[in-house]
Formats: structure tokens, sequence, C-alpha cells
């Protein structure tokens, strides 16, 4: 790696502008903070032995999935719990405060992967990210806003880990473009209208939008040209300056603007836009160093060598990170490209090959919305029978049951994103050990604050398809379950097109 003169002119640039990472690390930093203060508020509900997701189930998953390891499998107490959120908080101000950021970095990496593994299924994209620009800055130089401050004239980090960095990000750009391969998307157009749609992930714009279709099939084409195209154009020269910082603007725009005021994806929209920092161009800095009133302290010239400060020096791997680097960029393409094309390439990358990325914070997986949006929706409702006989509904205060539509809407059923994540996703995926947790926790938790036990309880989903909108609305029966489906799954009462659909996917796959 190399800290140079940022005024040469190619027409690509893999290169990173210090202003630009310092300002990375200062929103990645405050991102993570922010986050474990919010995951606070559920401490209980999901980090403790009370919660969600106790120990003793944690442990029994262990063997298929050994790269959870989690710091809060040591103690499943609220107290402990709570203080290794916050020590993770910490963590984050840590690394956006910019001091000994060599060491902040794998202790944040560290605190945040422990969390992450603690309740996977609250888990959503945003974190996959988090790990992967946490994972490659270990190898960028450790510095501060003091280091690059706008007045200053800023050096280039060049280099195999500032190109590994950015071309990361191109890829998950790249990669969930070609994963949009349902006509919905490259023929009819309606992806964006089916998305904004999921009620259970409707913002209040999101039903303002709805009311203008053909705008939405508009947005639909320009979402797949800006994943596809605008990674390129953020990868120009200097000479192309300012078409580069139009299309950082673009992406913040459509994650912070777009998907942020219309779809509750929790900390999604701002890990991205803070991702785009990266690519902020030097002359966008001076242009706004010169706006600012602020003067360059040195000249800027075409030859000019600036000083080379022992912080701005590569970080732990000054000998091997190019190899090391180049080793872990081929294998995320790999994993990527076995993704994409498994019909081609499952065989080259089988499912072994994934752990080492797990371990480290490299996982890959950016099918978002695809090949097309997840249309099934819905929420739950509980059948309990109480000891003197009454049926109520634990899950709504012990209300009688009703399987009418909810009158604050579907999303007014979920917490937040991450508890919306949890319960939602256990379902698409028919996770039998997150469903049977998730009913004895509702259970336990009536118990607890009642005198009257549960004699029996049953869960239901209230599914729709928006897909299928001539079916209605479906009670699926969730829990109890029967282990034994079609294709060696959970088999639930009333879902019936899941079946079909999995066939039809699994031939498709196939040819």
């Amino acid at each position: 790696m190399s800290i140079g003169n940022r005024y040469t002119t190619p027409k690509f640039s893999l290169s990173i502008d210090t202003r630009s990472l310092a300002c990375f690390r200062i929103a990645l930093g405050l991102i993570i903070a922010t986050d474990m203060l919010l995951r606070l508020a559920d401490v209980r509900a999901h980090y403790s032995d009370d919660g969600l997701w106790p120990r003793a189930e944690a442990f029994k998953q262990i063997g298929a999935t050994p790269w959870l390891w989690s710091f809060q499998l040591l103690d499943g107490s609220v107290f402990f719990n709570a203080l290794m959120l916050l020590l993770t908080c910490a963590s984050g101000f840590w690394l956006a405060v910019g001091w000994r950021t060599r060491l902040a970095l794998p202790c944040c990496l560290l605190l945040v992967t422990s969390v992450q593994n603690r309740l996977p299924g609250v888990n959503m994209g945003a974190d996959t990210l988090i790990s992967v620009l946490l994972f490659w800055s270990l190898f960028l130089p450790g510095m501060a806003w003091r280091q690059a401050r706008l007045r200053s004239p800023g050096h280039t980090i060049t280099g195999w880990p500032s190109r590994a960095l950015l071309l990361q990000i191109c890829l998950m750009y790249w990669a969930t473009a070609l994963f949009k391969s349902d006509p919905v998307w490259r023929e009819e157009g309606s992806a964006v209208q089916l998305a904004i749609a999921i009620e259970s992930f409707q913002k209040p714009l999101a039903a303002s939008a709805l009311q203008f279709p053909s705008f939405l099939q508009f947005l639909t084409a320009a979402t797949l040209w800006l994943e596809e195209l605008g990674p390129i154009i953020a990868l120009l020269g200097n000479r192309y300056w300012i078409a580069r910082t139009l299309a950082v603007f673009a992406f913040q725009f459509f994650h912070l603007a777009g998907i942020g005021l219309t779809m509750r994806l929790g900390i999604f929209p701002w890990t991205c836009g803070a991702a785009w920092l990266l690519f902020l161009p030097g002359p966008f800095w001076d242009w706004l160093a010169s706006k600012l009133g602020a003067t360059l302290r040195v000249p800027r010239t075409t030859n000019s060598q600036f000083p080379t400060p022992k912080e701005l020096r590569s970080s732990y791997f000054d000998l091997c990170s190019p190899v090391l680097v180049c080793v872990f960029l081929f294998y995320i393409v790999w994993w990527n490209a076995a993704t994409l094309y498994p019909t081609w390439l499952s065989k080259s990358f089988p499912a072994s090959f994934k752990i080492p990325g797990h371990w480290i914070g490299l996982s890959q997986n950016w099918q978002f919305f695809a090949p097309r949006p997840a249309t099934r929706d819905g929420w739950y409702v509980g059948r309990a029978v109480l000891e003197d006989g009454r049926i109520v509904d634990p899950l709504h205060g012990g209300v009688p049951v009703s399987w009418e539509h909810p009158r604050s809407g579907i999303a007014s059923e979920f917490k937040n994103a991450r508890w919306h994540k949890h319960l939602h996703g256990m379902f698409l995926v028919r996770s039998g050990p997150f469903i049977r947790a998730y009913a004895e926790y509702a259970v336990r938790e009536w118990n607890n604050n009642h005198t009257t036990k549960v004699r029996s309880f049953e869960l239901f989903y209230m599914l729709r398809d928006h897909y299928h909108p001539e079916d209605g609305t479906r009670r699926v029966k969730v829990y109890p379950f029967n282990d034994e489906g079609s294709k060696g799954g959970i088999h639930f009462e009333g879902d019936l097109r899941w079946e079909q659909e999995q066939e039809a996917a699994g031939k498709k796959a196939q040819q």
C-alpha cells in the first residue's frame, strides 16, 4: 500500500482519499454505536436465557453452524448481555473518535460479530455489510479526521487493500443486480411496487407511493441501472470527479430517501450511505473546502510529495497484506459467483468453504429482493387455552382470539425492524427451532405475568401473498408443527402454495 499524490488522472481509480476514509469511519462507528443502543431495548428478549433464543437452544445448533461463536454465550443474564452491548457501543464510539484506530478496528469487529452471532435470526443485510466493511478496514491505515482535515491537502491511499474495499462494495451491487432475474424486475417492471406493498415492511410514505404505479415502474428500471452502472461511474478517475460525486450522492439518495422513507429496514440505508462515503474523490473535498472558505495548507501541485506520517502507514500486515488481500478478494468473488451460478459452480465451492468466511466476517449474501421481492406477508396470532378454560391470545395481551386484519396495520404487529426480521423470517424459511423457541417464549412470558397458566398453546401465521391476491388471507398453523414435509422440512397446515413453489424453483435451478 502507498499513500501518494491523488492528482494523477487515470480513467478509473481504485484509491481512497484520506478525508473520505476518515469520514467513513466516523459514520460507521456512529452507526454501530447507535445500533447497539437500539438493541439494548430488547436485551432481555433477544439475548438473555429468558428470551427468544436461550443458550440451551443455541448450543444445539453449534454443531451445524460452528462459526456461531459469541461472548454472550458465556452468561445468559440480562446484566451481562446489557454490559456486552454497551461495550460494543463504546467500541463504535472509539472507532468514530479515531484514537488508536488500528486497535479499535479488531476490537469492534470481534464485539460486533459476537452480538450478531448470539441471535442470528435478527440479523439483516446491514449486519453482513458492517462485518465486511470492518474486515477490509483492518488492512487500511489507522487514522482520524484530525489527520485529514478539510483544509489539509489530503492524500490518496492506493494498493490492494483500498482496491479490495471498494470492489467489495461494488460487488455487492453487481451481485444483487444479477440476482434480480425474475420477470417482475426484467420484463414487467413491478418489483418496486411489490416490495413496498409488503405491509409489514411499510413506512407511511409507502402508501402514498403506491398511488403512482407508472412512477414505480420507472423506479424498478432505475434501480437496476443504478446497481449495474453506478459502481462503474463511482470508480472513475479524478478527471471525472463531478460524475463520480454525483454517482455517490445518487446512491445516498436511493438508500436514505428512496428506501429509508418507504421501508422498515433498520440501519441498512444508513450503513450503505456510510459505505459510499469512501468513493468521494479528493477534488470534491477541495471544492467543498473552497466553498466553505477553507484554504489548503499546502498548494496543490502535480508533482508534490507529501510526508507520510506514522499514523498513515499500512496497518497490521505491512509485508503480507497484498497477498492476503488478493487471496481474500479471490475468495469473495468465488463465493458470489458460486451463489449466482449454482448449477455450474456449486461443486467447486461447497458449504464447507464458507466456514472460514463466517469466522472472519467475510460472509457474502447479497440477494436483496431477489430473484423477486418476497411477497409473502402476514402477522401472528396465538391461541392459548388457560387452566380455567378461557381461550386468549397471549401475543396481544390476553384479548380474545381474533383472525381479523390488525386495525393499526401489519407493521404495528412488530416492535421494530429486528423483531420483524426474526418473526417474519422464521416463517419464510420454515425454521422449526426458532418457531418452537418463540412459542415457548410466548407461553413463558404469559405464565410469568399471570396467575392462570397456559394449558395448551397454538401459534398461527395469517398469511397474505401479494403475488397471489386471489388467495386472500390464509390461516397457517405453525406450532405445533409436523417435522415430516414432502421434502423433509416442516409442513405447515394451510400453506398450500409453498411446496409447489419450492418444487418449481428447484426445477428451474436445475435447468
